[in-house]
């Protein structure tokens, strides 16, 4: 049993995403849900829904609805109020047209409910649940020093911060389940697959067992499609280019190749390595505070309350700032090597919580 941690954002005034994890029971970031959170908006590219997520039963009822001939910027404005996926899905479902904006609407929202890049840049730390140090006076501004009263209270103030969570599920799968429709994760294979097939099929003339059955239904399993497709699919890409973990204060930096190395040079694309530790174990790592609490070297982590972001080599240059940027993922072994090396503390401070059985550390921490 450790003790629980969790992320604050001082900028947003933001806590969670690994909210009350227990540092050698649960891993440091989950799903990669941090490190996108840490993604520079300048690196995301979103790109529409494709085509094929639109069910042939919405093309085959477009003469029932007719042409639809309203402008198309009058789709957005009305999509730019709606900010729950079950009426964007509704939308879309309604007619072939809609479907597309919708889709690109439901992305959005669902990157809103997933935080893509919305700590960038900001000033973040991974804490205590029970403690709540203070992180280092630089960390704040004048004014927040004094309005938090840090000196006497530590970080208690981060306890009123909003709690962001970890990936919230969407609101609208328990009004789907009232509606009659079948869990995504509990429905079987064939279930899923069956009613568009059906509805296409279905005729008066021949098939007129099914036609009851499913014509009230089926409105609902085409919002479904389309809910089913947001919540599954990633709707957006990073732009190609050589990713880093970056310190915008500090001006130093850690390759996501790096990590990739460090975990016996696994593949990775862009920022995701396909590995036990993941670049977004690096940067929980790198904003702990106090730490790890092992009992040795207590004190902040060596960028905990900096601010923090994820994005490509040839942009991070771009970020204004005194002085050239230090790799701070170099081996001992790589050329232009000084100080304590960045993977040996993570060894040594994660390593001993997660070793036993006799094997690698890192097979335990995130099983294959």
């Amino acid at each position: 049993m450790g003790h629980s941690f969790t992320y604050i954002d001082l900028d947003a005034r933001e806590q969670g995403i690994c909210k009350f994890a227990k540092l050698g029971e649960e891993l440091i970031d989950t799903f990669d849900y941090f490190l996108r959170r840490l993604f520079r908006p300048e690196v995301i590219v979103k790109f529409p829904a494709p085509r094929k997520v639109v069910l042939r039963s919405s093309v085959e009822q477009r003469h029932r609805l007719g042409q639809l001939n309203v402008a198309p910027e009058l789709w957005t404005a009305i999509l730019a109020h709606l900010t729950d996926l079950t009426s964007v899905a509704c939308f879309g479902a309604a007619h072939p047209l809609l479907s597309r904006c919708a889709l690109e609407r439901m992305r959005d929202i669902m990157m809103s409910f997933e935080g893509v890049g919305a700590w960038a840049g900001h000033r973040l730390a991974f804490v205590d649940e029970d403690y709540r140090l203070p992180l280092p006076q630089a960390a704040y501004t004048e004014a927040e020093w004094r309005e938090y009263d840090v000196e006497n209270k530590g970080l208690l103030h981060s306890k009123e911060f909003i709690d962001v969570g970890g990936h919230p599920d969407a609101d609208h799968r328990d009004e789907w389940l009232a509606r009659g429709g079948e869990d995504y994760h509990t429905a079987s294979y064939r279930r899923e697959r069956e009613a568009p097939i059906r509805w296409e099929r279905a005729k008066f003339d021949t098939f007129p067992q099914y036609y009851s059955d499913i014509a009230d239904r089926m409105d609902y399993w085409r919002v479904h499609k389309l809910l089913d497709h947001t919540e599954h699919v990633v709707l957006y890409r990073l732009r190609a280019g050589e990713y880093a973990l970056c310190n915008e204060d500090k001006r130093e930096y850690v390759l996501a190749q790096s990590v990739a190395k460090f975990n016996s040079h696994s593949d990775y694309s862009g920022p995701f390595v396909k590995a036990s530790w993941t670049l977004g174990d690096t940067a929980g790592f790198l904003v702990a505070c106090d730490a790890w609490l092992i009992g040795e070297n207590s004190g902040e982590g060596r960028w905990a309350g900096n601010r923090i972001c994820v994005t490509t080599l040839d942009l991070m240059k771009d970020i204004e700032g005194p002085g050239g940027w230090k790799d701070i993922g170099l081996f001992a072994s790589d050329d232009g090597f000084e100080g304590d090396e960045l993977w040996g503390q993570i060894d040594k401070y994660v390593g001993i919580l997660f070793t036993y059985g006799g094997g690698d550390w890192k097979d335990n921490y995130r099983p294959s």
